[in-house]
């Protein structure tokens, strides 16, 4: 599920569904499947197949490897080249941003906020005093402007 929410989506080459013997795990396939169809994928584009495995038991290791190896030769080709630079691209910069986020919710816990004040912003969103995108845009502002708190 952490893919779908993250925008992982358009970056993944194979989608392994691992404990797929417990419950949710047929709902989270159909979750990405249903995401995937979202898409469309040209006739040399490759489109990321769904595996579900059991790592205790080793069920659908065989599969995994199967994918990978597709991949693989898929990934060879010239134009799925191409492909696989745009999806690293994009990896590339999912990463860049989601450490850039880290860093600066570190920056706001470190720097600008007082303590109990980030619990205090979230109970005025919850009693509907304040909406999320102001105190965002509040936060981001205060971060920006206040290097340093003394």
């Amino acid at each position: 599920m952490q893919a779908l929410k993250a925008g992982i989506m358009e970056i993944a080459d194979i989608f392994v569904v691992n404990k797929a013997d417990r419950d949710g795990s047929d709902r989270l396939v159909a979750a990405i499947e249903a995401n995937l169809s979202l898409q469309s994928f040209g006739a040399e584009e490759w489109r990321p197949p769904i595996v579900k495995t059991v790592s205790t038991t080793g069920q659908g290791i065989g599969d995994l490897v199967e994918a990978i190896a597709r991949f693989r030769t898929h990934a060879g080709s010239e134009e799925s080249g191409k492909a696989t630079a745009r999806r690293q691209r994009l990896r590339d910069e999912q990463r860049l941003l989601n450490l850039v986020s880290q860093a600066f919710v570190e920056r706001l816990a470190r720097d600008v906020l007082a303590e109990g004040e980030l619990s205090a912003i979230v109970d005025r969103i919850v009693a509907r005093d304040l909406d999320p995108h102001t105190a965002a845009g509040q936060l981001l502002a205060r971060a920006l402007e206040n290097p340093k708190r003394s």
